[in-house]
């Protein structure tokens, strides 16, 4: 069994992963890389999950703000965030001295996939799906998130499960980084298909092929209303990860 630093470590790496994808495939973005750290900059997405910036070792507090804050006004972002990690006074210090306030503060957490849930029936989702679906559980009115989620390479793995009505009720995203880990990202469901066991249909489909991929772990970032479901399928808080974010218009 590994000590809760490492597994967190591992959640974090996943998360320097999404960021290092949005800012080298989402469409007009820009990968900023300073000094340990790194950054996605999309400016035709007003969000701070992915105009986004964090250090690349979670112990060490996020740097070179003012400078990160010039590039993502450079490229016309109009908001910008910082991950920090739960446990990081420092870091949390120094994000609210560079005019950012705390946003969300999700945990983070991670399965070891030595017994994974059996499998439900599942389909690859395509990836404009995926950014609809995550649209209408966050409420977006307009589309916001299928833009950035559109641009991912082929090497993240798309599930999707049907509603009873035919359509794609449920979405998720994994992603294999390192040697061992798959980064869970983008799980979401509509309101309209709320309760109807589809969140959890697409996820024992991740874990089970993330297993057979030979991975040992998977990880996330889990909201408070998700935490129930990712706990009942193995996933373990090893800490949170905290959001700083700033408007820039």
């Amino acid at each position: 069994m590994r000590d809760a630093g490492t597994l967190y470590a591992i959640q974090w790496a996943g998360l320097v992963a999404q960021i290092e994808l949005f800012g080298v495939y989402a469409p007009h973005s820009t990968l900023i890389e300073h000094h340990n750290m790194v950054a996605s900059a999309v400016p035709s997405v007003e969000s701070s999950l992915v105009n986004a910036a964090l250090s690349r070792d979670p112990t060490e507090p996020p740097h070179e703000l003012a400078d990160l804050r010039h590039h993502f006004c450079d490229a016309g972002a109009r908001k910008w965030g910082v991950w920090v990690a739960g446990d990081d006074t420092r870091g949390a210090a120094i994000a609210r001295e560079h005019g950012l306030r705390l946003d969300s503060t999700p945990a983070a957490m991670v399965a070891l996939l030595d017994d994974v849930p059996e499998t439900a029936p599942c389909e690859p989702a395509d990836l404009a799906t995926v950014g609809a679906v995550n649209d209408a559980a966050w409420g977006v009115t307009e589309p916001k998130f299928g833009e950035p989620i559109s641009g991912l390479p082929p090497s993240v793995h798309t599930y999707g499960a049907r509603a009873r009505d035919g359509t794609i009720g449920a979405v998720a995203v994994a992603y294999d980084h390192g040697n061992e880990d798959t980064a869970v990202w983008f799980v979401a469901t509509r309101p309209e298909a709320q309760g109807q066991g589809l969140g959890r249909q697409v996820l024992t489909a991740l874990l089970h092929d993330a297993k057979e991929r030979g991975n040992r772990t998977a990880s996330l970032q889990s909201s408070a209303a998700g935490r129930r479901l990712y706990t009942s399928l193995g996933f373990t808080a090893v800490g949170e990860v905290h959001l700083y974010e700033e408007r820039l218009d």
